[in-house]
């Protein structure tokens, strides 16, 4: 009866961190961080893929037919606001260096698109010399950290309003449309990449919210295809000719990265057509 304990007193003992328990915490913590850093650098290298493929299949065409131009700057002007406001809340490089690639990438691929369409001229490198100040501004405090804040803010909120229109649109049509599974499977991969290096790397609210928001829209746009997979005969299949070999594994592999890296462009998962019209309406 001596060594019975009291049952407030059996609680407190029970819930007293042994210091077995906190180094087993401690060691679960460090492989999180670990496997977070492994996944962090396979997003990094595949960033350096990202727009590049699209951006020489241009250059080979000659051509930015099919390609919208709007997009195009938004991502550009997204990644720019994104990249500006991790550097001023120092959140961990890791979580984000794949956004200054992309950046560059995007403001490369608009200059592409403007020279095989004839338009590269002073307004486009205007345009490019406004959102580079601007984004470095941003980064090294010389617009206030509220503006920046701001912008952020509206940023998320404007991926959100272009991608929901386009599921609300799949409900209704009851179908995916032209959407690709793939490309949607994909960036879903890259999506899921990044909310877990987030919750174990950063402690930012809003950068926690906006990759949450990010992985429940694209979730849904793939859970989309899954509920509405009976619904072939409103899909538009695409002709492929006789004549075309299979993709090579390069190719494929290459695709593969492109897509997971540029997870954070979650416009590459709107309609472009339904977009510039959304763009128009708002304008």
């Amino acid at each position: 009866a001596g060594t019975e304990r009291s049952w407030p007193g059996a609680l407190a003992f029970s819930l007293r961190k042994s210091p077995e328990r906190e180094e087993a915490q401690e060691a679960l913590a460090g492989v999180g961080l670990i496997i977070s850093k492994v996944v962090s650098l396979g997003v990094i290298m595949g960033a350096f893929v990202g727009k590049m493929p699209q951006v020489r299949q241009i250059q080979q065409a000659r051509s930015a037919k099919g390609v919208s131009v709007v997009s195009i700057w938004t991502e550009a002007t997204s990644m720019g606001i994104q990249f500006a406001y991790n550097v001023v809340r120092e959140t961990p490089l890791t979580t984000y260096a794949e956004v200054p690639i992309l950046w560059f990438q995007l403001m490369l691929l608009a200059v592409t698109a403007a020279w095989a369409d004839g338009y590269l001229g002073r307004r486009t490198w205007i345009f490019l010399a406004v959102l580079f100040v601007s984004t470095v501004a941003m980064a090294v405090r010389v617009v206030p950290e509220a503006v920046t804040f701001a912008f952020y803010g509206a940023n998320a909120l404007l991926g959100t309003a272009v991608v929901l229109p386009q599921i609300i649109l799949n409900c209704r049509a009851r179908s995916t449309g032209q959407l690709s599974l793939m490309v949607t499977a994909m960036s879903f991969c890259g999506v899921c990449a990044r909310f877990f290096t987030t919750l174990v790397e950063v402690d930012d609210m809003a950068v926690c919210v906006t990759m949450t928001v990010n992985w429940i829209l694209t979730g849904s746009l793939l859970l989309q295809f899954w509920a509405y997979r009976n619904r072939v005969d409103v899909l538009v299949v695409q002709q492929v000719p006789s004549d075309a070999g299979p993709m090579s594994k390069s190719k494929s592999v290459v695709n593969f990265l492109s897509k997971v890296s540029s997870h954070r462009c979650i416009l590459d998962l709107v309609d472009n057509s339904g977009f510039d019209t959304y763009v128009e309406r708002v304008g």
